[in-house]
């Protein structure tokens, strides 16, 4: 049967219009920052995949869990910031990405409905994983939730100058060893020393992004690392903590628990100079882009030489 040519057109308004809303919603969860995770996850598995173990589906599924928790997590930062009064049409998140409300995405009441959605299929995972690997995936996913829900919910922590030890917790340890855990069943204090520089280059994506905003955050009330050590300070602790990143991987191949051929990493060293006389100079407006995209550098490299070794 041939349409009418209106029907045709109401037909194609509807597509775009769909297509338009989920490009918002998935927008809103903040997709690039994903890559931060799936680092985290990969670190993990490579590792057990060193020991002789792995399994894709396995890792796909830690994987996909892994993202839509933090996807609702980030959902819920913007719920909580705007229900604060943190967030506002003037406030720098606003002038540097779409923000959900501010943009006219969601309302408040539909982002808080949008996060709670996509916490689900992270439990799903959680749960099944739980069943078939052990109850340390399920200590592992609670504590992940708790933190995700408290670093700007319940209490606050990124307010009290406590979100960058939240997402070192986060992506260092619970995602890395918790990977590791997923694939081999069992930990080791190797995992846990790699998610260490893990940890470390993700929270000094939320440092430099706290730096940029030291005077925003001054006049919110906010109290982070940033705005108790002072612009200076708090830059002369980023570079601590890239170059930090780097001397970790650097012993444990001398102790000998990662290969030589991880000093590959050093690689990306001149990057990370280069990101810490930037910051010297003059904060970039895109500062966390720029801290990420480091991150993201450093984890394929040494997802790389854990690989090949």
């Amino acid at each position: 049967m041939i349409l009418p040519n209106s029907y045709c057109i109401m037909i194609r308004f509807s597509l775009n219009g769909l297509r338009g809303n989920i490009s918002k919603l998935l927008i809103t969860t903040r997709p690039w920052s994903f890559l931060m995770t799936i680092v985290s996850v990969s670190v993990g598995t490579v590792l057990a995949y060193k020991q002789g173990v792995f399994d894709i589906i396995t890792y796909l599924l830690t994987l996909l869990g892994c993202i839509f928790a933090h996807a609702s997590a980030n959902v819920l930062n913007d719920y909580f910031d705007t229900l604060y009064g943190i967030d506002n049409p003037d406030s720098p998140t606003a002038k540097y990405r779409p923000h959900p409300i501010f943009s006219k995405f969601l309302t408040l009441n539909t982002l808080l409905i949008y996060a709670i959605i996509l916490i689900v299929p992270a439990i799903i995972i959680g749960l099944y994983l739980t069943l078939i690997k052990g109850l340390l995936v399920l200590y592992l996913a609670v504590l992940g939730l708790i933190l995700g829900i408290s670093y700007s919910g319940i209490y606050k922590l990124k307010h009290y100058g406590l979100g960058e030890i939240t997402v070192f917790i986060i992506w260092g340890p619970l995602m890395v060893l918790g990977a590791y855990y997923t694939q081999l069943q069992q930990v080791a204090i190797g995992p846990l020393l790699v998610s260490i520089p893990i940890g470390l280059l993700v929270s000094s994506v939320l440092l430099a992004n706290n730096i940029r905003d030291i005077e925003f955050d001054k006049k919110s009330g906010i109290i982070t690392v940033a705005t108790i050590l002072g612009r200076n300070r708090s830059i002369n602790l980023l570079a601590i903590m890239l170059l930090t990143s780097y001397l970790i991987i650097i012993i444990l191949c001398i102790i000998h628990l990662l290969d030589a051929y991880s000093l590959v990493i050093l690689i990306a060293l001149p990057y990370a100079l280069k990101l810490i006389s930037i910051f010297k100079r003059s904060v970039p407006e895109d500062a966390d882009p720029k801290i990420a995209n480091h991150v993201l550098l450093f984890g394929i490299i040494l997802i790389f030489s854990l690989i090949i070794t």
